[in-house]
């Protein structure tokens, strides 16, 4: 029998492992349930089902382990044998989505613990902040071939009517909405105060900070960077008179006008020898590396797979320039967002990069007729035909209007704006049968090329251009194996779906217990 032991709470460089427990063998046990046997048990009726739920709490002072279930099991053997009292509920709903518009979501229902006749009143006075694991399994299986469904962290106890407590749960993103750094210069110069900048793969013209005015000593990195190409006063290059330290994320000016507006060219963040400037490198980085230092996630609850086929898809080099407040969460979604991704938790307690796209990533799953409860397949919403889109790139971080510099007159314009360059494009078959105009809004993007902006554009001008529609059913069981952001291939009478279509999982809603699942998807 395998037991989920969370007894390295810490990595090595000291931050939180949430989420991610260790494994200990109590009693060996090989896995004999394949995944195909799995998925014909979910839609067998004479599967037995039973979630087990394994946490901890401190229990006067004490990291004391509980294990519960929802019919009662015990696991096989003399040796070590684990009870999981009979406790808890069956609810355990789990709610996975993707957003059109905002960021993702996890949505996990608390579990609920009985009381009866207070027969565990002794639980509200235990504190409950730790690691979470639910599995689920037939009756009858032995626990090794029980499947994982849930990793979470729980976040207190509380009651829950007459008769029951409610274990909280944690919304992992939670964990992510901490300022990327709120390190100050410190001393007791004009920028004491002030917090240090921070700046991720490479930035066009950030002015960054004096760090000492009285040296010329500026600074545009908290750490090791890769390096300053070039260095500007008024937009005129004084490479030259910079001194920089890349080990320091400073440089020094040997010569210097009042009046002058420095700024620079910057390769940024060098953090162990490493220059990051993709997507899935840089939000690895801001995860693993900044944030609130006690609630730091480490490797271990990013999907190690997911990242590195989105890094390998994706590989436009982005920056990122950080002068005042900002949270991981929201850099994490500046760069995603340029791709159209997003990062969203799994029911695994990891973090993936999730692109909206048709077709999707990765192996399609057809879903027919017989997938389907039926008479449950419905339209939900149409999102309407895009004619144009405009995208920002090569963000200008210091804008500087009116500049009077002996430059050329196409260049102060580039220094003037926030987004100098933008790329246009267009839909013509759209604009003629919609009667739409070839124009739009300007989205912003930390892209840096003007090839990599044309190519989200062109990007985005086919996967909304001809609009979209957004369809929900209950699915069969087997489905509750699927993943939001799934590549699908849909085929029904309805909405010219007979031949099959691409399609992508936007949400799936899941309830292990009865064994229903609903999923939404994009088409």
């Amino acid at each position: 029998m395998t037991a989920f032991v969370f007894d390295t709470a810490y990595t090595p460089d000291g931050s939180l492992a949430l989420d991610v427990p260790t494994v200990a063998e109590l009693q060996p046990a090989a896995r004999t349930i394949t995944d195909e046997q799995f998925a014909a048990w979910l839609k067998s009726d004479a599967a037995i089902t039973n979630i087990l739920v394994e946490t901890w709490a401190l229990v006067n002072g004490v990291r004391t382990r509980f294990t519960w279930s929802t019919n009662g099991y015990t696991t096989a053997g003399t040796n070590n044998p684990v009870f999981y009292a009979p406790i808890i509920s069956v609810s355990l709903p789990l709610d996975e989505a993707l957003s059109l518009t905002s960021a993702a979501e996890l949505s996990v229902g608390d579990v609920e613990i009985d009381n009866t006749n207070a027969v565990n009143e002794a639980y509200a006075g235990y504190i409950w902040a730790d690691e979470l694991v639910a599995v689920v399994g037939d009756q009858t299986w032995a626990r090794a071939d029980y499947r994982e469904i849930l990793v979470g962290h729980t976040a207190g106890l509380v009651r829950k009517g007459r008769g029951k407590f409610a274990l909280r749960l944690r919304d992992m993103m939670e964990g992510l909405n901490y300022p990327l750094s709120e390190r100050t210069f410190g001393g007791s110069g004009p920028n004491a105060n002030l917090p240090i900048p921070l700046t991720f793969g490479e930035c066009f013209n950030p002015a960054g900070e004096w760090s000492d005015a009285n040296a010329l000593e500026r600074q545009w990195h908290d750490g090791p960077i890769e390096g300053i190409p070039e260095a500007r006063a008024n937009a005129l290059p004084i490479t030259e008179q910079v001194i920089v330290s890349e080990s320091t994320g400073k440089a020094t000016l040997t010569a210097y006008n009042e009046t002058s507006n420095i700024t620079a060219t910057v390769q940024g963040d060098k953090f162990g020898g490493v220059f990051r400037k993709t997507i899935a490198t840089l939000v690895q980085r801001f995860i693993t590396g900044y944030g609130k230092y006690a609630d730091r996630y480490s490797l271990g609850n990013i999907d190690a797979v997911n990242f590195a086929a989105f890094d390998a898809a994706n590989q436009q080099p982005v920056g990122l320039h950080v002068r005042e407040s900002l949270n991981v969460i929201a850099a994490c979604a500046m760069l995603a967002s340029s791709v159209g991704a997003q990062l969203a938790p799994t029911l695994s307690g990891k973090l993936q990069l999730i692109q909206i796209a048709l077709p999707a990533a990765g192996p399609a799953t057809e879903i027919r007729a017989e997938h389907m409860v039926g008479g449950t397949l419905k339209y939900v919403q149409h999102i309407e035909p895009v004619a144009a889109v405009e995208l920002g790139y090569c963000k200008n971080w210091t804008p500087q209007p009116g500049l009077s510099s002996n430059v050329r007159a196409e260049h102060l314009a580039l220094f003037a704006k926030e987004w100098p360059l933008t790329v246009l494009r267009t839909r013509p078959d759209v604009m003629r049968d919609y009667k739409l105009p070839g124009t739009a809004t300007m989205r912003p993007t930390m892209l840096l090329l003007p090839e990599d902006a044309e190519g989200e554009a062109d990007r985005l001008n086919a996967l909304w251009g001809p609009g979209r529609d957004i369809y929900e059913f209950e699915g069969t069981p087997d489905l509750l194996l699927l993943s939001i952001g799934a590549r699908l291939v849909v085929y029904h009478e309805l909405d010219g779906m007979i031949a099959g279509v691409e399609a992508q999982i936007l949400s799936i809603k899941r309830n292990w217990w009865t064994r229903k699942v609903t999923i939404r998807f994009l088409k």
